[in-house]
């Protein structure tokens, strides 16, 4: 500790050194105070207030002395009696209770002020919270247990990863350590003293390995690198690799030093997944039904190259825009509703629809709507679409027959089944109550419907409305 003589102040500027020190310690994150003479607190800044959570009247005199933990004080006080008697710097480190009642470690400091006869007029002391850096060496350190710092970081990095690795300034592997619960290592348990691509590898390819030694050359850190190699059992084993540069205190480059994950099962997983999405789409392009996928927006995602045959618009035409930008005004609508009423209903719907064909004719398709959940949960529609032929049966049932209903009617005909009077039609229609009542009959005449809860069990077996 330095014993350095601090420079003495005149006594008429001791004063105005009070009023600047307790204008800059109010905004402090510090802990700093003033003490009198004979060694009592004298004033506080904010900081030790809100720390302590005790008033600055309750800490003048000797009332510090409650804030210091029981076990530090004896020796506490020893040290400040002897720096006050000496009239020398003090600096000692003890633990301090905050107003949750916790204590933590801090650097506690005192220096005396003098007057130009070398009279102490007060002391200036701080308090600074090392209680972080402490749980930290204690880690790296091994405080108390002779452990070496080195092999405690990686004791803990393996206890975060499947096992710790270290290379030398020529990239050849030096240290493995898996924590004794990772027993299947084909990264580099039997590659001590060489380099990472000298091994038989799956993965990378060759562009893939130039792209890493070019990292490494370059001494950059990297992350998520992955690599695969084929094991004694002879199956495929995928790595998931971080590393960066090390170097010692001159700055020499040593070498690199990282963590890595056995990644096997989630490859085997996404392969596995990928398979099944592959022949399932297989499947969907070859059967003679179209299919097609929508979000939760609605808006097309995914269609079979059946669709594609059959209606002649791609995927690419399709995705991200809804039926309303596509097809016509009364087959978008039909379909939109129907849409709506399978998320609305949670549940498969059917109906009979006519879509124009890429070369004009019409295709009649029995159509079967399904709700689908995508990865991040949100439910969309899927659907499968099986042309049906000019003389079944299905041509002659009322689900065909909602096809003969223009786009107006078939909003008039969800505003009536849905309990809206004429008025409340017009009104949002900007028709008149006449002209409502009107498509009222006619719907019902189209239909072949005679009375109002017929109409509505229609409505809902079409998905117009939910029940």
């Amino acid at each position: 500790m330095s014993t350095r003589k601090i420079r003495a102040l005149p006594e008429a500027g001791i004063a105005s050194a009070g009023a600047h020190f307790q204008a800059m310690a109010e905004f402090s994150p510090v802990l700093l105070w003033t003490f009198r003479p004979d060694g009592g607190v004298e004033r506080v800044n904010a900081r030790v207030t809100e720390y302590s959570g005790r008033r600055e009247a309750e800490l003048s005199g000797l009332g510090w002395h409650k804030t210091v933990h029981p076990q530090d004080l004896p020796y506490g006080i020893q040290r400040w009696k002897a720096a006050v008697a000496q009239g020398e710097p003090f600096e000692v480190q003890f633990r301090l209770r905050r107003a949750d009642g916790k204590y933590r470690w801090h650097v506690v400091a005192a220096r005396p002020v003098r007057n130009a006869a070398g009279r102490i007029l007060r002391w200036v002391g701080s308090g600074t919270d090392i209680e972080d850096q402490l749980q930290a060496s204690r880690v790296l350190a091994g405080r108390g247990d002779g452990g070496d710092a080195a092999e405690r970081l990686r004791s803990i990095m393996t206890l975060t990863s499947d096992f710790y690795w270290e290379t030398d300034a020529e990239h050849r592997f030096t240290v493995l350590e898996t924590g004794g619960r990772f027993e299947t290592v084909m990264f580099v348990a039997t590659r001590i003293g060489r380099t990472r691509w000298e091994a038989p590898s799956v993965l990378p390819d060759a562009e893939g390995w130039r792209v890493h030694r070019e990292t490494l050359r370059r001494r950059l850190p990297f992350r998520d690198f992955e690599t695969a190699r084929r094991g004694d059992d002879g199956k495929i084993h995928h790595y998931s690799i971080d590393g960066e540069p090390v170097f010692d205190a001159t700055g020499r480059f040593t070498g690199y030093r990282g963590v890595g994950r056995d990644i096997t099962a989630r490859k085997r997983a996404e392969q596995a997944l990928g398979q099944a999405v592959g022949r399932m789409r297989a499947f969907l392009d070859a059967m003679p039904a179209i299919a097609w996928i929508k979000d939760a927006g609605l808006r097309y995602v995914w269609v079979s190259r059946s669709y594609e045959r059959m209606l002649g618009k791609s995927l690419e035409q399709l995705r991200g825009r809804r039926n309303t930008e596509v097809w016509p005004e009364g087959l978008a609508l039909r379909q939109h509703h129907a849409d709506e009423a399978v998320l609305r209903r949670d549940k498969p719907l059917q109906m009979v629809s006519r879509w124009p064909r890429a070369d004009g004719s019409l295709a009649r398709l029995l159509v079967v709507k399904f709700p689908l959940t995508d990865e991040s949960g949100s439910a969309g529609v899927a659907a499968l679409g099986f042309e049906l032929a000019v003389d079944e049966s299905v041509a002659r049932t009322r689900d065909d027959v909602l096809e003969r209903l223009s786009a107006r009617e078939l909003q008039v005909l969800r505003l009536v089944v849905d309990g809206c009077t004429s008025a409340e039609i017009a009104a949002q229609l900007s028709l008149s109550p006449k002209s409502v009542d009107t498509y009222r009959s006619r719907i019902m005449a189209k239909l072949q419907i005679g009375d109002m809860p017929s109409l509505v069990k229609f409505a809902i077996r079409q998905g117009l409305v939910s029940a």
